[in-house]
């Protein structure tokens, strides 16, 4: 069985136009960008603005966050999360992949509707804070519980 990953973007981006595995820079995102190349078969960044997103698609530097807003949250649900569902059923078969979420709470609106569609979902950091998400992102990749080098 093949594993996908869904990854957030991230609030620090780069100036300018970049595919979206470059544009986003923080720490969560560049953890979660090395666990989805080295552990997953295919990989997507979900961004509350743009819905899902090819880790080579071009996107253009924006401020947009759901943090904080209920009505962006509850937009990116209405608009977003239909597209990104029937994406998944048009490009994988349910019993085909298991997806691996890495999404940040802002993103939990888009879980349920995947699962109810049939395909299995893995939450390794669901209601974890930031600080441990990363911790265990560097202990899948590196294997150690010492210092934190990414």
């Amino acid at each position: 069985m093949k594993t996908v990953c869904l990854i957030s973007c991230g609030s620090k981006k780069r100036e300018g136009k970049h595919p979206a595995k470059d544009l986003y820079i923080g720490n969560y995102f560049a953890a979660s960008r090395k666990y989805a190349e080295k552990k997953c078969h295919a990989y997507y960044i979900i961004s509350g603005l743009h819905g899902l997103l090819g880790k080579d698609q071009e996107v253009e530097k924006y401020e947009y966050s759901l943090v904080g807003s209920k009505k962006n949250k509850f937009e990116f649900k209405k608009t977003k999360v239909p597209g990104i569902v029937e994406f998944f059923l048009n490009t994988y078969k349910p019993d085909t992949i298991k997806i691996i979420s890495l999404l940040s709470e802002s993103y939990s609106g888009l879980i349920t509707p995947l699962k109810e569609a049939g395909y299995s979902v893995d939450e390794p950091c669901a209601g974890l804070p930031i600080g441990k998400r990363n911790k265990w992102l560097h202990e899948q990749l590196v294997g150690t519980r010492q210092g934190y080098l990414l």
